[in-house]
């Protein structure tokens, strides 16, 4: 049982105070001063146990039966009608003389409430090439460098300071770039991780990745790549 977050009274003590009155006979004010609540506390309790028994001890929602101003099931049709002609909130609003609040309320009541909702959903399109080599993918990955814990945890900012790689200057950790090359057909992977992606070592890592691939008996027909 799920007691409402101010509820005076556990289930047990409930319990007890309808039993005070019905089967003890005490009076409402006196079980109710026992039990620290109002009469008029108690008297609910009682009459919810007259009537439906242990049923009636229990908890009941608190949303009202009734919302007056609930926006009417015509409203809420032409509001999703308008929606899935690509309307905005503002626009509909603005076309049903209708506050802004209101209809994004209800467009988030029924589902609505994206316009990304109203877009089909295209099925995955997936393929796998059938031949070891057939397509290669290859692809860049740009990682930092961390040189131990930062400043925030040592107070030093010593892994900020520019350092020297062969001879040239760099800046405060730099940046590693894994290279990575996938074969379409058997998932089989090369990858190496180099100082940057010019052109010159994404060409000299393909060559490298086409000897690896020769060597586990595949040869290479196609590459992909984004580069």
């Amino acid at each position: 049982m799920r007691l409402h977050a101010n509820a005076a009274l556990s289930l047990t003590a409930r319990r007890r105070l309808v039993g005070r009155v019905v089967e003890q006979g005490w009076s409402i004010t006196k079980a109710a001063a026992a039990a620290e609540v109002s009469d008029r506390t108690c008297s609910k309790w009682v009459g919810r146990y007259r009537a439906e028994g242990e049923a009636g001890l229990m908890d009941r929602p608190s949303r009202p039966w009734v919302i007056p101003h609930r926006t009417s099931e015509e409203r809420v049709e032409a509001i999703a009608s308008l929606r899935r002609l690509g309307m905005t909130g503002a626009e509909i609003a603005m076309c049903l003389t209708m506050p802004l609040s209101t209809v994004s309320a209800v467009l988030q009541r029924i589902g609505l409430g994206k316009l990304s909702r109203l877009e089909p959903v295209e099925p995955p399109n997936r393929y796998e090439r059938e031949r070891p080599g057939e397509l290669i993918h290859i692809d860049v990955k740009k990682l930092g460098r961390i040189r131990g814990a930062g400043h925030r945890m040592t107070g030093m900012r010593a892994s900020q300071k520019r350092t020297r790689l062969n001879g040239k200057q760099i800046g405060v950790a730099g940046w590693e770039f894994v290279h990575v090359c996938v074969d379409d057909a058997t998932r089989l992977a090369y990858v190496e991780v180099l100082e940057n992606e010019t052109g010159l070592t994404a060409v000299a890592f393909l060559r490298r990745a086409i000897a690896f691939y020769r060597r586990h008996g595949i040869t290479v027909e196609r590459v992909m790549t984004d580069g």
